[in-house]
């Protein structure tokens, strides 16, 4: 019997994602599977009768062409769910009626917070900058306090230097910015007002990070991505450069640490370098795309190994 599975998305993320939308089904019906791709709006969840409840409530489904691609009642549930979008609560629903979400409600709680990234991962000594938490009210009030810029960067950096700020929810390299005056940190708390945020000391070589992409217990590869211009970020998606990059033993070492504290499905995990051949923890992407993996090593097809991860966990 084929196995039904759920990919879903946001209806924008869907838009900009085609191509890979149409990959994943590819490598889908390779695997025999019948996935359909659901919207999350059309997902309800909630409580019915004291029991969890999931619906899906669009008959007529099409696929991202606008094919007609299944007829399917609010009363069938998939066998497993593909989740292509930050929605913790709706992971954690999913696996309260007893079906796998690939990735983990463990994991999109996690990792979709910087803050609660540092700090759990903080415990398994881990290599990390200097990071401080808080909300841009409070920062709001250290102003008002007229407690200096100086006084702020030396309670992150322990130094002089500028410093970053980053929401705990963003995505992409965006909601972030580098911290070099008084102005610089008004003008983000007016952009991001009442706001989890971290504070992080600016790494060793700006502009410069490694992303290493992680199947399950595998680590498949990593990339090099590298700023084009004076920015900081190193994000492809903003117009930085990809090369692929061969991670030493002791990196990898690093790397099988932090796996070995979660259920990965199919993670991106990010590192700066630290500026003596070694790599700083930064962040971990829980819906991780592969186009600077598949721009620099297009030989790797991470989603059929994504793919067959999964077929072996149902199994």
């Amino acid at each position: 019997m084929k196995k039904a599975g759920w990919l879903v998305y946001r209806r924008k993320e869907a838009e900009r994602n085609r191509n890979y939308i149409e990959w994943m089904m590819t490598e889908a019906r390779r695997m025999n599977w019948v996935l359909m791709l659901v919207y999350r709006d059309e997902v309800v969840a909630g409580v019915m009768n004291g029991q969890p409840h999931v619906g899906w409530v669009n008959d007529a489904q099409t696929d991202v062409q606008g094919h007609g691609r299944s007829h399917a009642r609010s009363s069938q549930l998939p066998d497993f769910v593909i989740m292509r979008t930050v929605d913790p609560v709706l992971t954690t629903h999913l696996e309260h009626l007893h079906i796998p979400v690939f990735n983990s409600s463990a994991v999109s709680r996690i990792c979709n917070n910087k803050a609660a990234t540092y700090q759990y991962l903080q415990q398994f000594d881990v290599p990390m900058l200097n990071t401080a938490f808080c909300n841009t009210e409070d920062l709001k009030g250290t102003i008002r306090d007229e407690v200096s810029i100086d006084g702020i960067r030396k309670r992150v950096c322990e130094s002089d230097s500028a410093f970053v700020i980053k929401t705990v929810s963003g995505r992409g390299g965006k909601d972030v910015a580098l911290i070099e005056t008084s102005n610089d940190l008004e003008n983000f708390i007016s952009k991001y007002p009442d706001t989890d945020v971290v504070l992080q000391q600016l790494g060793p070589n700006p502009g410069k990070d490694v992303r290493v992409f992680v199947v399950g217990k595998e680590i498949v590869a990593a990339v090099l991505r590298s700023s084009t211009s004076s920015d900081f970020r190193a994000n492809f998606s903003l117009g930085g450069r990809a090369q692929r990059y061969i991670l030493s033993a002791s990196e990898k070492d690093v790397v099988r640490r932090i796996m070995s504290h979660f259920e990965f499905g199919m993670v991106g995990i990010d590192f700066l370098p630290d500026g003596g051949g070694g790599l700083l923890f930064n962040e971990i992407e829980d819906v991780v795309g592969s186009r600077t993996l598949s721009l620099v090593a297009p030989e790797i097809n991470i989603v059929r190994r994504y793919f067959r991860y999964i077929d072996e966990r149902l199994s």
